[in-house]
């Protein structure tokens, strides 16, 4: 390639540099007479022109042209003999020329001004080692970063804190800072001494922290100063088990709790760091939408095993905070307590996997006027939403609360449209007798899937309210008796109406008898798609009303019905003897025995 007059690399991903050194036999200097132009374009993975102790001849080398190569941070290590170089073009910063026979200082110059107008960052030792060593030691000597959006810092065992206070103040155009694979880092943010003027840490216009697999990081800011981030929509904590505090002011040394043993003796001990809430009261994120905190795998806690609460008391008692809240997603910690109040946007919300999780919230009452998606498994502690009896260390209950029942007059879901319930062991109810005017009016969709301890699903009082049901499926309830809860009633035979279920699904109920433990009547004027299956202890699938029938027998069917029952129904799954011929002779000809496939349950729960 001596006789080169010009070279062009352009858009090329994956390519580190250009001339690689992969032998010990390499010559000390590489010559390259007659090139006259070097091109380097759109090579968003290159670091230098060469990595190898070898030095390099341009005889005629008049021009070098680099453009959108961002992490080039050298020629080569070795300085580069260019006596014909007029200059160098860098096409980013508006076709900027410097003239410099020092080929290797300009590229260098021009990576540090580059870095500092970037408005997109990404540190990586695997990528460029050398940026993070200068990020270490002190960035603001050689970057200004008022240009920065997005900041990425991935794959980094060297970081134990990513910003300072003052290179905070350095970064008002920041709107996403994620952070992968920083095995030492404990603190993205610090406070690094005493600064009265500076009362107020701000991100004006951060919109998302995306904090992933940080083994060893335990808040994202440790300091003294109020933290603001006014356009903050967004927080996602994933796999860093050591994480109890998103701001805190002291170390986890200094928690010192005092109290009586049981001889009267005072007694001092450093407490664990979950008497601090996550979110304290230096914090302010008044437009946070999503909150999400989840271990990356089944076998991680999260966000960390000392966590008890997410939300400060005087914190929540501030308007301007957390009320955006739309999307609330919490999984797997081990040390679950006391969570969260309520939030007036918060839409949808997921507790998954909590099991020493209490309660929602301390209070005499909660309401949440704009959710429509709750989502509750493997709690298995979970008792009830809120409730104002102070939980100690040792995790007591309020005994003035009904622990058996999960919805009651104090909580209220006017909104709430998706309902699934999942692996759950506490409560002989789900819904008190009497609940809040309006609560789950709205409801559409019910899932309820291995809630052991339940002996039915509904108060009688509560039917009228499903009227907009669309799909219920109850599934794996071993102690499940009937679908409706027997009462006291002055009609001889009540009936239950369910105007929109379109579709009904009963599967694996090894206890269930019928679906209303005493004569009765129900109408199902829009099923389309009816499944029961393993219900063992149902010994009478369906029995037709006849108002002259003198005899009630013994064994309750699981429906009574009429012609006007069924109206819609179109398909039947089941395993029930003697369903076919029930439904066959009483002029239900249209009805078609299936198997279930994947695509029915899409089609008719979401069918208007």
């Amino acid at each position: 390639m001596t006789r080169l007059t010009r070279m062009g690399i352009f858009c090329c991903q994956m390519i580190r540099e250009i001339v690689a050194c992969e032998r010990q036999d390499v010559k000390e200097v590489i010559t390259f007479a007659d090139l006259e132009i070097l091109e380097l374009g759109e090579l968003p993975s290159l670091l230098c022109f060469c990595s190898g102790s070898v030095a390099f001849e341009f005889h005629s080398l008049k021009e070098v042209m680099v453009r959108e190569c961002q992490y080039m941070m050298r020629f080569s290590q070795k300085k580069s003999s260019t006596p014909m170089l007029k200059g160098v073009k860098f096409t980013r910063r508006v076709n900027e020329v410097r003239s410099d026979d020092n080929l290797e200082n300009t590229i260098k110059q021009m990576f540090m001004e580059e870095v500092g107008y970037s408005k997109h960052l990404k540190l990586s030792e695997s990528s460029n080692f050398e940026l993070i060593e200068i990020w270490r030691q002190n960035p603001r000597e050689n970057f200004d970063f008022k240009s920065l959006k997005f900041l990425e810092i991935c794959d980094c065992s060297t970081l134990t804190c990513l910003l300072t206070i003052s290179m905070a103040m350095d970064l008002p155009q920041l709107q996403d800072l994620k952070v992968k694979d920083a095995k030492l880092m404990e603190h993205i943010m610090i406070d690094e001494g005493p600064d009265e003027e500076v009362l107020t840490i701000s991100f004006p216009r951060l919109t998302s922290i995306t904090l992933e697999s940080c083994s060893n990081i335990t808040s994202f800011y440790k300091g003294s100063k109020m933290l603001q981030c006014k356009s903050l929509t967004r927080i996602t904590v994933k796999d860093c088990p050591q994480m109890f505090a998103f701001a805190y002011t002291i170390s986890r040394e200094q928690i010192i709790i005092e109290k009586i043993d049981g001889a009267g003796n005072l007694v001092s001990r450093v407490a664990d760091a979950f008497v601090a809430p996550f979110f304290n009261d230096k914090v302010e994120l008044p437009s946070l939408g999503v909150l999400q905190l989840s271990p990356f795998m089944k076998k991680t806690i999260l966000p960390s095993d000392k966590l008890q609460r997410l939300w400060h008391d005087q914190t929540l008692g501030k308007s301007c905070y957390f009320l955006n809240l739309k999307i609330l997603k919490l999984e797997g910690s081990e040390e679950g307590g006391i969570i969260i109040k309520a939030f007036p946007k918060l839409g949808t919300m997921e507790l998954n996997s909590l099991p020493k999780l209490l309660r929602f919230c301390y209070g005499d009452s909660i309401v949440f006027p704009m959710l429509h998606d709750l989502r509750i498994e493997n709690c298995p502690e979970f008792t009830t939403f809120v409730s104002n009896f102070v939980i100690g260390y040792e995790g007591q209950v309020d005994p003035n609360v009904d622990v058996l029942c999960l919805f009651n007059d104090k909580v209220a879901f006017p909104t709430l449209q998706k309902l699934e319930i999942l692996r759950q062991f506490k409560w002989k109810k789900m819904w008190h007798d009497k609940l809040t005017p309006n609560s789950f009016a709205k409801l559409k969709h019910l899932k309820l899937e291995k809630c052991d301890g339940l002996s039915s699903i509904f108060p009688s009082s509560m039917v009228d309210r499903l009227q907009k049901l669309n799909l219920m499926e109850i599934s794996r309830c071993d102690d499940l008796e009937s679908i409706i809860e027997p009462f006291h009633s002055t009609e001889s035979s009540p009936k239950f109406v369910f105007s929109r279920v379109r579709w009904l699904k009963l599967e694996s109920l090894s206890k269930l008898k019928s679906f209303y433990p005493i004569m009765h009547t129900t109408q199902w004027p829009s099923l389309k798609k009816l499944i029961v299956n393993g219900c063992t202890n149902v010994k009478i699938f369906a029995q037709e009303i006849n108002s002259q029938a003198l005899h009630i027998p013994s064994e309750q069917p699981l429906f009574w019905f009429s012609k006007e029952t069924f109206p819609c129904l179109k398909k039947l799954k089941t395993d029930q003897d003697g369903a076919k011929e029930i439904l066959e002779l009483t002029n239900y000809q249209g009805v078609k025995f299936v198997g279930e496939d994947e695509d029915d349950y899409y089609s008719y729960y979401y069918c208007t």
